[in-house]
């Protein structure tokens, strides 16, 4: 994906060595009506992750996409925090430490 195509990003701090993740401006899409793409990308500019959420329209993945990142973070190895909150300061749809509990119930389309 293009840099120009990146809507939003947030500088993330592990273990004292800085990432960021990037989200991409919401796309049509052949396997539902929209999706947008986010990446982990540390200080070298390599990807460290990268994912993509589908949604009926851009809001919707948009959101579901802020909203699934911080599980996607807290699932990996060590802890990304954006001014000192865990999981990059983003919400927790699952409760940490009870994968069974969910916190956030996704919208979907009526």
């Amino acid at each position: 994906m293009n840099t120009e195509d990146v809507i939003a990003r947030r500088v993330l701090d592990k273990d004292g060595q800085h990432y960021e993740v990037l989200i991409y401006r919401p796309t049509e899409d052949e396997i539902s009506d929209y999706s947008c793409r986010w990446s982990l990308v540390d200080e070298a500019g390599m990807i460290e992750a990268t994912g993509k959420m589908h949604g009926i329209d851009e809001v919707q993945v948009l959101l579901f996409t802020l909203m699934i990142l911080g599980d996607q973070l807290a699932a990996m190895p060590g802890d990304y925090s954006h001014l000192g909150t865990p999981d990059g300061g983003f919400p927790r749809m699952v409760h940490p430490g009870n994968d069974n509990e969910i916190l956030w119930r996704l919208p979907l389309g009526t």
